[in-house]
């Protein structure tokens, strides 16, 4: 009977493992096969290619192609979509992203690509961010599915923040106006913490040691006039940070006291967003004490 169970058990998984391959194949490749920037995605998102050796692929696709422009443009979108929909592939898809950006430019057309690729994917990145973001205030489109797709991109945005942080991808300045939406009552703010408070963390789990390295250099914006139309948006602030405008080692304590609060209180919050708090709480109490 136990060796039955186990064999039913065992039939089970990979029925499950079986179907989610076939789920993922078909949104890689869709019905016909796909193009060759969906195979490319398909090699390395199931493990049969490296990051780097991907890179070289697109590198090689686009010198052989007469439009280069929409072979990276699609590798953007299907990189965001599958990133949204599919967060356990991020670390192949941002492999990827760090492996072009970073590939040696020793030919003028890895140059070309590679800057290509950084404008395409930086346009992409704004299209998503932007429609998203906007979409989530009206309450009728605050899907779990949705407000999961939202969590996940800016769980994509910080990791590229914390492993490229020099190539302009994912802008500091970008990240803290998330941050201020959640922590400080800004006025964008969609005033739903399950949306807000986990996306937040996402910049202090997978990008905490920037944070932190830009608080203690300081970034003092308090000479600067206080109007929006004459300020980067990341200068302003919530209504509940009535400190100087930019970093400071004052303001990650308040971010830091704000997520502990949402770890700890009695606000009605799901449990998936204490558990982000609480991961957001321990990525900078572990950035204080390795960040030299």
């Amino acid at each position: 009977m136990a060796s039955q169970e186990a064999d039913e058990l065992l039939h089970d998984r990979e029925g499950a493992r079986d179907q989610m391959n076939e789920q993922l194949s078909q949104a890689i490749l869709g019905n016909t096969g796909g193009d060759e920037v969906d195979k490319l995605l398909y090699k390395l998102c199931f493990g049969h290619t490296s990051p780097e050796l991907a890179a070289a692929d697109l590198f090689i696709l686009a010198s052989s192609s007469s439009d280069a422009n929409s072979i990276v443009s699609n590798l953007s979108d299907q990189i965001l979509s599958l990133a949204c929909d599919y967060p356990f592939l991020q670390p192949h898809l941002a492999g990827l992203i760090k492996a072009i950006l970073l590939a040696s430019p020793s030919e003028a057309l890895t140059l070309e690509v590679r800057t290509l690729f950084a404008k395409e994917f930086s346009i992409t990145t704004g299209d998503y961010a932007q429609s998203n973001h906007g979409l989530l205030f009206e309450p009728r489109h605050r899907t779990r599915v949705r407000i999961q797709e939202h969590i996940n991109l800016h769980r994509l945005f910080a990791r590229l923040l914390g492993e490229v942080p020099d190539e302009g991808l994912v802008h500091i300045e970008d990240a803290f106006y998330i941050i201020s939406t959640a922590l400080e009552d800004h006025p964008e703010s969609h005033n739903a913490p399950n949306i807000d408070i986990p996306a937040a963390a996402q910049y202090m789990i997978w990008a905490g040691k920037v944070f932190l390295k830009g608080c203690r250099e300081g970034d003092d914006r308090s000479d600067v006039d206080d109007t929006i139309s004459n300020r980067p948006i990341w200068r302003t602030r919530g209504l509940l940070w009535t400190g100087k405008l930019g970093l400071s080692m004052d303001r990650w304590g308040f971010w830091k006291t704000r997520f502990m609060n949402v770890k700890t209180g009695t606000e009605e919050v799901l449990a998936s967003t204490k558990e982000a708090a609480t991961l957001a709480v321990r990525a900078m109490d572990l950035a204080e004490k390795t960040q030299p």
